[in-house]
């Protein structure tokens, strides 16, 4: 028996690109800003407070 199946497409290329993008960015976000966890870490270690680069792991 056969399925009544559709396959659905993009009208263009700009809505797919869009679309793409929204998905990409909301998926692929990052749960803290990775950044700054590093140069946090580095100004701890810069200025030897090693207390407060260890809490920066927890």
């Amino acid at each position: 028996m056969r399925r009544n199946t559709f396959l659905l497409d993009f009208p263009n290329d700009e809505v797919k690109g869009g679309f793409l993008t929204a998905v990409a960015s909301n998926c692929l976000k990052p749960k803290a800003d990775s950044n700054n966890s590093i140069q946090d870490m580095a100004d701890a270690l810069t200025i030897g407070d090693l207390e407060a680069f260890r809490k920066l792991f927890l």
